[in-house]
C-alpha cells in the first residue's frame, strides 16, 4: 500500500476527494487513464444489440444478445442463430452442447458449427427464468418457481423424461 492510501486509512478520511485520488492511481484507475491500459485486443465482433451472455467452448466464444446467439472465433462470426425472446439463456453442459432456453422450451447448439442437435419443450409451458450446469444435467428454475432437471443425453435420444421435475421453490 502506498503511504497516500495509509494516511487515508488510519486518517478515516477514505471518502475524501484526496483519497479518492489516491485511491484511483493505487488501482490505476485515474479516469484521464481510460483504454491507455493493456494489450490490444487480438480480435473483437460487433453484435446487433448489447451482449447478455458469454459461454467460452475450448476456442469458441458463444454470445446471445437480446436477438440472436452466435459462435465467434478470431473475430469471425462462425453461426448465428435468431432468438424469440430477449430473456434467453445460455448454460453449457459437460459434453460440450450449448443449451439455449427461450419462450418454447431447450435447444442444443452444437458450439463449433451451430448445427441444432436437440430441443425439448419447456414442462410447465412457461418461460425458464434461470439455468445452471448440474454435473452432467442442466438443472432449470421457471418462472413458477419450479425446478426441473434437463439430461441433455437423454433429450438427444428423443426420450421422453429428458426433463424431470426437481422440486418447488
Amino acid at each position: 500500500w502506498s503511504d497516500e492510501i495509509i494516511s487515508c486509512l488510519t486518517a478515516g478520511d477514505l471518502m475524501s476527494a484526496r483519497c479518492e485520488r489516491a485511491g484511483e492511481a493505487w488501482f490505476d484507475m485515474d479516469p484521464s487513464n481510460e483504454g491507455k491500459h493493456g494489450p490490444k485486443p487480438t480480435w473483437s465482433a460487433k453484435m446487433p444489440t448489447e451482449i447478455q451472455d458469454l459461454v467460452a467452448v475450448g476456442e469458441i466464444a458463444v454470445v446471445r444478445d437480446e436477438t440472436h446467439v452466435a459462435g465467434i472465433r478470431g473475430g469471425k462470426i462462425l453461426w448465428s442463430h435468431p432468438l424469440d425472446d430477449a430473456s434467453a439463456s445460455l448454460v453449457v453442459t459437460r459434453a460440450g452442447c450449448i443449451v439455449t432456453t427461450d419462450s418454447s422450451g431447450f435447444t442444443c447448439v452444437e458450439a463449433d458449427s451451430g448445427a441444432t442437435s436437440w430441443k425439448a419443450k419447456s414442462p410447465s409451458g412457461k418461460r425458464v427464468a434461470a439455468t445452471a450446469p448440474w454435473g452432467d444435467r442442466v438443472l432449470t428454475l421457471g418462472i413458477d418457481g419450479t425446478f426441473h432437471v434437463l439430461d441433455p443425453k437423454a433429450c438427444a435420444d428423443d426420450e421422453p423424461m429428458c426433463i424431470q421435475p426437481a422440486g418447488k421453490w
